[in-house]
């Protein structure tokens, strides 16, 4: 089979170059794609969290607007016991049924009085006197099984003396003293301190509704005897699943609520007003919004998270995305490549007439117009002072070979005596074909003639060795002269002319054996090296 050509390997680099192209493009457009759809990703999160930071705001609103309204209740319960010169249940009644009436929230309005130790027996004589006859001042347990516990030692007490509605079962938490709770204490303080409102940790009513208290100091009407001012508490209690009923819908979507009151760390869920929390959405992407729903108080706290869902991703534009980028990544890489296909021909064409300028095509070593460029920028490098021999080949009997086999043939005979001359010479030696079966050799830098006939004798061993070619045993013979540079000419041209009269000189020697007699010599005896002289 005949050796592939310098342009089929080339034609194999451009295919492996178009391969990587195609290959880069491919790469390109996945990188480009996902960076598409991770545009649209990051604006689909930007939209969720926009419209959670809404959700969020909107329920803030609500919630603040509900706490404004118990406060102004609250405010309102106040300035009406603040006219009164005395504690009057009836009317106090009358206008807590209205309020409860109007905000259903409110589970019930109490007044709780502060009074000193020593004064405790005279408040409970009043409040006997009144009609409370089982009154007394007393202490809740409000963990456990939830049992009357007996009084703390205090400097000054504030037992409930009023609360509305008073039904029956909640008739006993009268006398119930605030300052003996920690969860009751605290906010209240504040309020005596502040002289706002503040509001209490959740808790759970007698009744067992969730509920938290408002609290808010009054000053009574003065006691003339002594000359002190009476100092009521007023509270509200307000039940947190009424409130929480009216934001509710507007909690569905978040993945995680909580409303706790900062009086308790945020890891004791047994006092947070509300609580949700749920596995579903995105893992690792949340949303989240905390807010001071009581701003400069110790009140409640909003922390509100959501995870973005399946249904936020807009599919529809990701899709979009990915078909359009498809179609262009299928038109561009048609495009360029067949671009790409058309330089590759051109620059293979280009390749094919500077390989044709340089080189045979055929065996791929220098012609005589590449080669003579080669010797002379040699020379050059030189500085005239390389010495040549160079040797010109003519194939014996090539020409019954072409007659009886076919120009194939020859073709590949030609192409496997390229390859014995170029094995057969050194590093620095150069080796062409002049065309048909003419070669030639430039030796460099040689010592002697003795040196160069060791050099032709080589190269007539492998190039009369038989040849296999096809399945056919091939037998040439070849013909070399020699001339040398600058002993027999300093012209290069005239070099190769010299040493083709020389190879003329030892063909004919060796076809007409008389001639090997006249100079003494056997035809089977060694030739010796046929030079110009």
């Amino acid at each position: 089979m005949a050796k592939g050509t310098l342009l089929d390997k080339r034609r194999r680099i451009s295919d492996s170059d178009k391969r990587q192209l195609s290959l880069l493009m491919t790469l390109s457009w996945c990188m480009i794609t996902a960076s598409v759809i991770f545009a649209i990703l990051i604006s689909d999160y930007r939209r969720f969290e926009n419209d959670f930071q809404q959700a969020a705001i909107d329920i803030e609103h609500r919630l603040q607007s509900n706490i404004r309204q118990s406060e102004a209740v609250l405010e309102g319960f106040a300035a009406f016991l603040s006219g009164k010169k005395q504690l009057d249940d009836a009317s106090i009644s009358d206008y807590a049924r209205k309020i409860r009436q109007r905000f259903p929230s409110i589970a019930m309005l109490e007044v709780a009085e502060g009074v000193n130790q020593e004064d405790l027996p005279a408040l409970v004589a009043r409040q006997k006197k009144k009609g409370y006859a089982g009154f007394e001042v007393k202490a809740f347990d409000y963990q456990g099984q939830r049992q009357w516990r007996s009084l703390p030692e205090l400097r000054r007490y504030y037992p409930l003396v009023y609360l509305s509605p008073l039904a029956e079962e909640s008739r006993v938490v009268l006398g119930l003293d605030l300052a003996s709770h920690d969860f009751l204490d605290k906010p209240m303080q504040r309020a005596l301190a502040t002289g706002e409102y503040q509001t209490s940790v959740p808790f759970k009513l007698v009744e067992g509704d969730d509920a938290y208290v408002m609290f808010m100091p009054v000053d009574g009407p003065e006691d003339i005897a002594n000359g002190n001012t009476t100092q009521f508490i007023v509270l509200i209690v307000l039940r947190s699943g009424k409130i929480i009923a009216e934001i509710e819908p507007l909690l569905n979507d978040a993945t995680s609520v909580r409303i706790y009151h900062n009086d308790r760390p945020i890891s004791d869920s047994s006092h947070y007003l509300y609580q949700k929390a749920s596995s579903r959405g995105l893992p690792f992407l949340s949303a989240r919004y905390e807010v001071d729903l009581e701003s400069d108080r110790r009140g409640f706290l909003l922390s509100l998270e959501r995870r973005p869902q399946l249904s936020d991703i807009s599919w529809s534009r990701i899709l979009l995305a990915a078909v359009l980028g498809l179609l262009v990544y299928v038109y561009s890489k048609k495009f360029i490549l067949k671009r790409y296909s058309r330089d590759i021909e051109w620059a293979k064409d280009e390749a094919r007439l500077q390989f044709l300028a340089s080189y045979d095509a055929l065996t791929e070593m220098p012609n005589r117009r590449f080669l003579v460029s080669m010797l002379e920028s040699r020379l050059e490098d030189s500085g005239g002072k390389l010495t040549l021999a160079m040797l010109f080949l003519d194939l014996d009997e090539f020409k019954q070979v072409n007659d009886v086999y076919g120009h194939k043939m020859g073709d590949v005979l030609l192409q496997e005596v390229a390859r014995r001359i170029k094995k057969t010479l050194r590093k620095d030696d150069m080796a062409g074909r002049l065309g048909g079966d003419e070669f030639v050799v430039m030796l460099a830098d040689y010592d002697s003639t003795d040196q160069i006939q060791q050099v032709i004798d080589k190269l007539r061993q492998e190039i009369e060795a038989p040849f296999n070619v096809e399945g056919r045993t091939l037998r040439i013979k070849v013909s070399i002269g020699a001339a040398f540079y600058p002993k027999d000419t300093d012209d290069l041209l005239d070099l190769l002319h010299l040493a083709d009269k020389a190879m003329y000189t030892n063909k004919a020697g060796r076809r007409n054996p008389t001639t090997l007699a006249a100079k003494g010599l056997k035809p089977t005896s060694r030739e010796p090296l046929y030079i110009h002289r």
